[in-house]
Formats: structure tokens, sequence, C-alpha cells
């Protein structure tokens, strides 16, 4: 579950219940216990949800077949393709198991404000982020968002703005270092993008901006620039986005910015690295070499653990520098 994700469910107040869940049948006992029915074949009917765990899981895969072969009926005048069909009245995919908490969450709220409810009342579409994969979308999830028909939540906008390059789609930086020859490489230089290296008047030639955010859960990632490069080069998205601890939200919606400056956003703390971007007590880049303690973080078992890597795998790296979120604003230009 990603960190929008996770968020949700603590604000909404249906985390505890779902920690709980061990196996399918919890899920079912809980469909149950709620008055809804569960059934191991579709059949296409109003307020009938088709859930799943795992997207290569055998059951999903042949749900959505069936699926994709409803939707391609819906033309059909025989009786037979026609029965098939009602599953795409009624479905665009498989829900993620989660969804079944979200249900009976909101199906609680709207009885608080309505007194006279019953089962028919009720016609709850299911948001992107709730797939856990659909028939036919030629969109990201993301993108997806983008054009629901109400107004995106804070919490959405940051999760749309902040999560990496989908599949076979690099970060524009890459591409201009990679595809623009050296000379051509302003044109993608702006008023906006004041630490992209090119610029129009030929100044512009210093070392890419390559930049570390110190928001993951689980170590530091690959060493090597040249395997982070190569894991950018694949087009597919690092595990290492969906680890990432809650409590940092500050540096996780000033990426956005950082890369639409034109730096380069590695979720690996590698060779190449020059700035990382920390919770600081201050507002100002400082060299963590000679660094004697860790007073300048704002969590100083972290800020510490971070130094003793940098000075035990990077000893003669004298690029780097520690910066805040806010530091990145006062470089902006417009």
């Amino acid at each position: 579950m990603s960190l929008f994700e996770t968020r949700a469910t603590q604000k909404e107040g249906w985390a505890d219940e779902m920690a709980k869940v061990r196996s399918e049948e919890d899920v079912i006992k809980f469909i149950k216990r709620h008055g809804g029915s569960y059934t191991a074949k579709a059949i296409g009917v109003p307020n009938e949800y088709i859930i799943g765990g795992n997207k290569d899981d055998a059951r999903v895969k042949t749900q959505i077949n069936g699926l994709k072969y409803a939707k391609s009926l819906l033309e059909s005048k025989k009786k037979s393709d026609q029965k098939h069909a009602t599953l795409a009245r009624h479905h665009d995919g498989i829900l993620k198991w989660s969804f079944v908490y979200y249900l009976v969450n909101r199906l609680q709220e709207e009885a608080k404000k309505i007194s006279s409810m019953n089962d028919n009342d009720y016609d709850i579409q299911p948001e992107p982020h709730q797939y856990l994969v659909r028939v036919s979308c030629d969109e990201s999830i993301e993108e997806a968002m983008f054009s629901l028909n109400r107004p995106l939540l804070v919490d959405e906008m940051e999760h749309i703005l902040s999560t990496p390059t989908a599949t076979n789609n690099f970060p524009w930086q890459y591409n201009g270092l990679v595809e623009l020859p050296k000379e051509e490489r302003w044109t993608l230089s702006s008023s906006f993008t004041s630490l992209w290296p090119y610029d129009s008047d030929a100044s512009g030639d210093k070392s890419p901006v390559v930049v570390y955010p110190d928001v993951f859960a689980c170590g530091f990632g690959f060493t090597s620039e040249d395997d982070a490069n190569n894991e950018v080069a694949s087009g597919y998205r690092s595990l290492r986005w969906e680890s990432i601890v809650s409590h940092s939200d500050v540096i996780v919606s000033a990426l956005p910015l950082v890369s639409s400056m034109g730096c380069i956003i590695s979720p690996h703390l590698h060779s190449g690295i020059t700035h990382i971007i920390c919770r600081l007590k201050a507002d100002v880049d400082s060299l963590p070499e000679g660094t004697k303690s860790a007073d300048q973080f704002i969590c100083q078992k972290r800020g510490r653990c971070l130094l003793d890597y940098l000075c035990k795998q990077f000893p003669h790296n004298n690029k780097v520098r520690l910066v805040s979120p806010n530091w990145f604003l006062s470089k902006l230009k417009i």
C-alpha cells in the first residue's frame, strides 16, 4: 500500500480494521458481518464490486479476461453475449480488497447524515487509485485522478505530483542529458529551471544537480551512479518509492518544485548525488564533511545515521551538500 493510501486509511478511521486482516477469509467475514454478500463469481448487478488481492493472482487474471470479453460484446445482439455484457455495465476492473473497508466506512458516514437509508440508496463509484487493475485504461492512475469530476484533495494532488515517472516515460532531465547534444540542452531552460545547468547564453556549463530526498524507510539504495541510471533507463519505477516514511511530507511535497527547477531526483544515495534534502533546523546548505554532530537535523538519530553512511561510503566526496526543502525556494527565479 502506498503512502498516499496509508494516510487515507488513517484519516478515515479504518486502518485498525485493515491491520487485522491475515487472509482472504478475514475479508469475507468482514463483508458478511456488515450485511454484505460474497460470491466467487461476478454476475453483473448493481452495487456489486469485484475485489482481488494481487494482480498476478490467477483468479484476478481470469476475472480481467472475462471483463475484457464482456466489454467487447457490448454491441452484440446475441442473447448469450448480452448476458456477458451486463458485467461491462457495472465493472471497469478489479478493486483492491481494501476498498471493502473504505466502502463500509463511507456507508456508515452517510448513514449518520441520512436517518432513512436502505441498500439501494447508494451508488459509490470507486476512485482510480482504488483499482487493483483496470480493464481498459490508456492513462496512468495519476492522470486519471486529474480527470475526476470533483475537486482534488490536498493528499491526492501531492500524490499525483510526487509520483515518479511511469514505465518507459523518462524524466525530462534524463532525456535532455541523453538525447540532446550538450550545445542544444539550453533549449530545455526557462525562467523556472534555475538549477538546470544549461542556459541560452551558454554560461550554464555546470554539473547537473542530482538530488536524493531523505524520505525512505529502508537503507539508502544503490551506491553506484551507473546502477541508478540503469534503473531509470530500464523504464521501471524504483520500488523504493513504495517505502516512504510518514513524517516526510514536507520533503515529498517539495519534490515537484525541485524537479521543475531542473534537478534530477534519485531514490538512491549514489556516488553522483550533489544535494540531499533533509529535515534541517535551518534553511541553509551545509557540507557533511567534518560535521561533528547531528545537531543540525530535526531528528538527530536519523541525521547521525545519514552522516555515518556518507562517511563510510563516500569518504572523499566533497560535492554533496545537505539542504532543507525551503533551500530550493531561495534558488527559484521567476
